[in-house]
């Protein structure tokens, strides 16, 4: 349950979280937060190469079910949000 429940958790919680972020205005915290993301998965592809066993093991679990679910949401979120500003600034067709 966990295996699931935990990407999930943090899949939705990232794209919630962006979206209210996009909405109120903290495009750059949102940048930011992918910043770290992707800092965060590099550093776990290296340290998985550099260790070797349960500890590399153990590393990529980490980068695969909760860092990458987060960064894919705050993708998500991101995209969705500028598609919803652009959509909102749109000139309705005139008849």
């Amino acid at each position: 349950m966990i295996v699931y429940g935990l990407p999930l958790l943090c899949y939705v919680g990232a794209l919630i979280g962006t979206l209210a972020a996009l909405r109120f205005g903290l495009a750059r915290l949102v940048w930011g937060g992918l910043a770290v993301c992707v800092l965060l998965l590099g550093w776990a592809i290296h340290a998985g190469q550099a260790h070797q066993g349960w500890d590399a093991i153990g590393v990529s679990i980490l980068a695969v079910l909760t860092v990458l679910p987060v960064f894919l949401g705050g993708v998500t979120g991101l995209l969705t949000g500028v598609y919803r500003s652009r959509k909102d600034r749109q000139k309705p067709p005139h008849d």
